[in-house]
């Protein structure tokens, strides 16, 4: 208590960390995941883009017998000029795809904020747990009258490109919230999307 009022001395004691513990917290410390190396490889009947991160990639090589399938890419773009078997993106955020024609589908799995662009045909277009993508229809996809297939997406919007094609694309969106009615005589239930009048 000799210091209590001494200006020139505090009564406060550094606390110091034993060098021990100091060398036990930084090996704790988790080390950064090293950064995946991107790739476009074809294993067997499928072209796989994995772990892009930048840039816009074409897809030139794969054909109609082939599949396209692009996972954990993010912040990328991808072309796919020829006519191919089905194009899957699987777990993308930010990701264009520019598709020109498939023979079955077209397909989102677990994707964010995901655009994608047909330009002939897609006669099947299938989306689950998705949140905020967008599907580009050019005249001859919707043309076709592709069946458009979703689970669990929110903020679905498509985009159409009229007849005209100096006319402004007309943007359609998906409803994703649903009211169910059940019908306690036929034990029944009646689900139908949501309107919001406004």
């Amino acid at each position: 208590m000799k210091s209590k009022n001494r200006k020139d001395k505090s009564g406060k004691v550094p606390a110091e960390v034993p060098k021990k513990a100091n060398a036990q917290a930084q090996a704790a410390k988790p080390a950064a995941p090293a950064k995946k190396q991107s790739s476009l490889k074809k294993q067997g009947l499928r072209w796989l883009a994995e772990y892009y991160t930048e840039g816009v990639t074409d897809v030139e090589e794969a054909d109609v017998k082939c599949d396209v399938f692009i996972t954990s890419c993010n912040n990328c773009g991808f072309r796919v000029p020829n006519k191919v078997k089905n194009v899957t993106l699987d777990n993308c955020k930010k990701v264009q795809v520019e598709v020109t024609e498939v023979v079955s589908s077209v397909e989102l799995v677990n994707c964010a904020d995901v655009t994608v662009y047909i330009k002939v045909s897609a006669p099947s277009i299938t989306l689950d747990k998705c949140q905020g993508p967008k599907v580009y229809l050019f005249r001859a996809a919707l043309e076709k009258r592709p069946n458009i297939i979703t689970s669990m997406v929110a903020d679905l919007n498509l985009e159409l490109q009229p007849e005209n094609e100096e006319a402004d694309w007309v943007e359609v969106a998906v409803p994703y919230q649903f009211q169910t009615h059940i019908d306690p005589d036929l034990m029944q239930a009646k689900t139908e999307p949501v309107s919001h009048m406004g």
